[in-house]
């Protein structure tokens, strides 16, 4: 009976500690939200944000994309342009006609989203944080 007992401890203790485990809150996560640029590397080479770049952000409702970016000395000024996306596992369709591109998502979780675009020449991964 000790045996037995002993045997439901360890597996419900594996079962919590599976069923808990980083990757679900991974799999869970949602593109919904708004995200603000931290890191971009175009070949592998780090490029250096400006700060109108730090200030500009991204949203994504259950259509669109909304992609706000600041100009100006002081980044006072700012476009907001509104795209469809559609999302087909980790490849995001951006666009319409022929202005539609298409990006990898190669992480998202609860805080981070990084996305690949590629071209011939190019491979620029960004990274954002959640806001």
């Amino acid at each position: 009976m000790k045996l037995l007992k002993n045997l439901s401890l360890a597996l419900l203790l594996t079962v919590l500690l599976v069923g808990c485990s980083k990757n679900d809150d991974d799999n869970s996560a949602s593109l919904i939200g708004s995200w603000k640029i931290t890191s971009q590397k175009l070949n592998n080479v780090t490029l250096p944000l400006d700060a109108c770049e730090l200030k500009s952000v991204i949203t994504f409702d259950s259509k669109y994309i909304t992609i706000k970016d600041y100009y100006g000395d002081d980044c006072e000024n700012f476009d907001t342009e509104a795209l469809p996306y559609t999302r087909n596992g980790n490849n995001l369709t951006v666009g319409i006609g022929e202005e539609m591109e298409t990006v990898k998502i190669l992480t998202l979780s609860q805080s981070t989203l990084e996305i690949e675009t590629r071209d011939e020449e190019f491979v620029l991964v960004q990274k954002y944080t959640r806001l």
